[in-house]
């Protein structure tokens, strides 16, 4: 099942016309599906106005990485334990990373955690599983929140951790701890997915 998380494959078909076949592109997560196929619906609505080549936009799709440097949703960086890095640092990106979350199998999910000073923490706080291991940190810039404050503030929302120094620190600890089996997340700003990366 987390196989299918790394990479998109398949046809793009718009009323029963196949427009790109073997589409493999090398981007995943919880929104990119969506993401390509209005990108693509709307490249097949422009195409009937301005010529287009499909081949060559098939080509951008299967190296999206290499050609944007688009880094940082839905990064898988380790397997055994399954280790993600997802830069959502809003309600609505947060709140949806975590229901994919919770349709993977894991053991133990654990969560490395950092927050910028101007960001609705106790809204986050909020959307957060109790039943995580939590792993705050603050992000190296002068925004970042305080991991001991953060972890104060998560205390009110029952969500129980340590905090450490830096973000590569708390991921550190969170490997150490963490079976074959469970899932290590970070999130919480894209400075705190940058610092892994």
């Amino acid at each position: 099942k987390n196989a299918s998380l790394r990479h998109m494959t398949g046809d793009f078909i718009l009323n029963g016309k196949k427009i790109l076949t073997n589409l493999d592109v090398d981007i995943a997560g919880p929104f990119q599906e969506k993401n390509l196929v209005t990108a693509l619906f709307s490249l097949h609505i422009l195409s009937q106005y301005v010529p287009l080549d499909f081949q060559k936009i098939k080509s951008f799709y299967t190296n999206v990485k290499q050609m944007t440097s688009y880094f940082g949703r839905w990064e898988i960086l380790g397997e055994s334990p399954m280790i993600l890095a997802d830069s959502a640092h809003n309600l609505a990106g947060i709140s949806h990373v975590l229901s994919v979350i919770s349709g993977l199998r894991y053991s133990k999910l654990r969560i490395v955690i950092g927050l910028v000073n101007d960001k609705d923490a106790s809204g986050v706080l909020g959307l957060l599983p109790k039943d995580a291991q939590y792993y705050f940190a603050k992000a190296n810039i002068p925004r970042g929140k305080e991991a001991n404050a953060l972890r104060e503030e998560a205390l009110q929302f029952r969500l129980y951790g340590k905090a450490y120094s830096s973000v590569r620190k708390a991921l550190a600890a969170a490997k150490v701890s963490a079976n074959k089996d469970d899932v290590i997340l970070i999130l919480g700003s894209i400075f705190v997915v940058a610092e892994v990366l």
